[in-house]
């Protein structure tokens, strides 16, 4: 006759309640999971910029807005190597190779100087693999002998009411039940960190899919003109422009979201 057991030996693997009719042989249970072989991502490349001098100052997108930030690669070069794009670090997991690359003055669109880079990371990237990138990168920025004087990390949050800029060791100002997650939230745990930027856009929909008024783009423009203190009249035309994308890319967004 079928029973419901009440309790469970906490040393098993089991649910609390289990039906069946048979108590299973002593030993055939897996008792600890960690005894198992695990895979975990490995770190296989890690640029050094100790002496490279354009990577003074860094800034960090997700892969939604690249297209504000970067100039467009023809398909057919996207297996060359192109002058300018730097691999930072490429982990390997699961048989596949992940990587995160900086752009140059010459790929951004982002009137950056010369010794700025835009690093983009892809959320869609498994969750172990963001953390092991973000964690890379944070030694990087960490490292006195690499001479980073400034990060800004930015990215969406759908649990945030309003925009959020803000210097580590100051005031987050975050609201009763607002967050952030992904790779901010990995760059917020890095406390070591110092000279960093954080700037969250506030969005709503899906992490990967975020919806992001014109007015946020604008002020988001606005914060990266005056922290990087770049050129005046190419830093509008570049708002300009980006503000002129972001309603063509907020129309197709809704228009897959809601199809």
């Amino acid at each position: 006759m079928s029973i419901f057991k009440e309790t469970a030996d906490e040393n098993l693997i089991q649910g609390r309640h289990i039906l069946d009719s048979e108590v299973p042989a002593e030993g055939s249970l897996l008792r600890n999971p960690l005894d198992e072989s695990i895979e975990f991502p490995k770190v296989t490349y890690l640029k050094d910029i100790s002496s490279d001098e354009t990577f003074k100052k860094i800034v960090v997108i997700p892969v939604r807005l690249s297209k504000l930030f970067l100039k467009s690669i023809p398909a057919y070069k996207a297996n060359e190597k192109i002058e300018g794009i730097d691999d930072v670090v490429r982990v390997d997991y699961q048989d596949k190779t992940y990587k995160v690359q900086a752009y140059s003055r010459r790929n951004s669109k982002l009137p950056i100087k010369n010794k700025t880079k835009v690093i983009v990371i892809d959320e869609t990237m498994p969750a172990i693999v963001v953390n092991y990138i973000t964690h890379e990168l944070s030694k990087i920025i960490a490292d006195d002998k690499n001479g980073v004087i400034k990060t800004m990390v930015i990215g969406t949050s759908n649990d945030v009411s309003k925009g959020l800029h803000w210097k580590s060791g100051a005031s987050k100002n975050f609201k009763d039940g607002e967050f952030v997650s992904t790779y901010l939230a990995n760059f917020l745990t890095y406390r070591s960190l110092s000279k960093i930027e954080f700037l969250v856009v506030a969005s709503e929909g899906p992490l990967l899919l975020p919806k992001v008024s014109t007015d946020e783009i604008s002020e988001m423009c606005d914060i990266l003109t005056t922290s990087f203190k770049l050129d005046d009249d190419k830093s509008r035309q570049w708002k300009d422009e980006t503000l002129k994308m972001w309603d063509i890319m907020g129309g197709e967004l809704v228009r897959s979201l809601y199809i």
